[in-house]
């Protein structure tokens, strides 16, 4: 409207979303953990069209880098012998999602930062930051940690500690 008010054209109901991003024409839902990730298609605004909804056995969560979908598996404590898998999917700016492959790392990863870095954390103890190099193509690899406060240390020991290249750092001063 000239108003600077909105008009409502269309709904798409039946949705809790707790996360919204947008490629060109496509709008991706993401809803609570544990719910699929929906691409919905607005290049008929009037007319919104559900194009992808995930309901990949064993992926129930997401998360989002851009132009990639990312479905996390439910195994969230991961390591070099038992990597947690993932599935890509890449979504185009006219809302297409295709399916890109898998890849694994050696922990759960939360994001990622760029196309080489992720960051991720130890699910068993929750207080151990894992940073992560690779690609959504080869797979990611921790390659630092950071240890947080733990009540019985099972992160290793008290704070801070980092692995970094192989090497175990404590931080005791600035």
């Amino acid at each position: 409207r000239s108003d600077g008010g909105c008009t409502e054209i269309a709904r798409v109901s039946d949705y809790y979303v707790r996360r919204m991003e947008r490629i060109g024409d496509a709008v991706i839902l993401f809803g609570p953990l544990g719910s699929f990730p929906v691409v919905i298609d607005i290049a008929d605004p009037a007319h919104p069209r559900v194009a992808f909804s995930s309901n990949a056995s064993g992926f129930p969560n997401a998360l989002f880098s851009s132009p990639y979908i990312i479905l996390t598996s439910n195994v969230q404590d991961g390591d070099a012998m038992h990597p947690v898998r993932f599935k890509v999917y890449r979504v185009s700016a006219r809302a297409e999602v295709i399916p890109e492959g898998e890849f694994t790392a050696d922990t759960w990863i939360v994001g990622i930062v760029s196309g080489d870095r992720a960051y991720g954390r130890n699910y068993f103890d929750g207080s151990t930051i894992s940073i992560l190099e690779g690609s959504v193509s080869s797979g990611f690899t921790t390659v630092a940690t950071m240890t947080g406060y733990l009540f019985d240390d099972i992160a290793g020991a008290a704070p801070p500690y980092f692995v970094v290249d192989g090497g175990l750092w404590k931080l005791s001063g600035r």
